[in-house]
């Protein structure tokens, strides 16, 4: 499902389907990513190009989800590249909302103490914190963001 999803030039209905069948398997299993490794860089690129960028046929609202659940099978590793890719959009020329759907869609917050000290909130936590203080405890950045600092 994962590969028919996240496919170039995929037809629209498949995509949503894909979607939706990964959504109701992933709400359903305990695999993480020491069972199952997904590449986080085509998930992002279909969500940040249905979102935000020319793949009009595709509705980001379809396949939000299945983004948002299929990050447990990101290597903890991965989590620098993320962050990265993520930052990028603090640039002016970015909304805040891009920068922080995004943060909240592919970060991972479910891992080990050690794992966190290296790959998790070490790297992102005061820099999202310096940026929700400054919107106005982010107001912004929509409500979703307090769950971020809370886990």
């Amino acid at each position: 499902m994962y590969l028919i999803m996240v496919r170039k030039d995929q037809w629209h209905d498949v995509i949503h389907y894909a979607a939706k069948a990964l959504e109701k398997l992933i709400n359903k299993c305990y695999f993480t990513h020491d069972d199952l490794n997904l590449e986080w860089e085509p998930v992002y690129d279909l969500y940040y190009g249905a979102a935000y960028g020319k793949l009009e046929d595709v509705d980001s609202g379809r396949i939000r989800t299945a983004c948002f659940r299929l990050k447990r099978f990101y290597k903890p590793s991965e989590s620098p590249n993320i962050w990265k890719k993520v930052q990028v959009l603090l640039a002016p020329r970015y909304s805040a909302k891009e920068f922080c759907e995004m943060a909240l869609l592919f970060l991972n917050i479910r891992m080990s103490t050690e794992d966190h000290k290296k790959y998790g909130a070490a790297l992102w936590f005061e820099t999202m914190w310096k940026m929700y203080e400054v919107v106005e405890m982010g107001r912004k950045w929509g409500d979703d963001l307090p769950n971020l600092f809370a886990t």
